[in-house]
């Protein structure tokens, strides 16, 4: 985000393994293929969400929060959008 980019990774399939690669390495979003139903795109949010919305887990490392000193909550926080709340 420094340079006023955000990076959008299209995964090749609706898998965790594929989203929560792409989420670790840094990407901002994920576009899913052949989205044609709301239950596949709940499907694939609930890939790419932390608890309790999905399951995504907590592999996070410095670059995820700047390289800044933070606490794990703060970094949850930080990670967690509030855009589906």
């Amino acid at each position: 985000m420094l340079a006023g980019l955000s990076p959008i990774v299209r995964v090749g399939e609706l898998q965790y393994s594929l989203v929560a690669r792409s989420l670790d390495c840094g990407a901002q979003g994920v576009i899913f293929p052949r989205v044609e139903s709301v239950e596949t795109a709940d499907a694939g949010r609930f890939l790419g969400e932390f608890p309790p919305v999905g399951i995504r887990g907590y592999g996070l490392t410095a670059v995820h929060v700047d390289y800044e000193k933070a606490s794990f909550p703060q970094i949850i926080e930080h990670m967690t959008p509030t855009r589906w709340s």
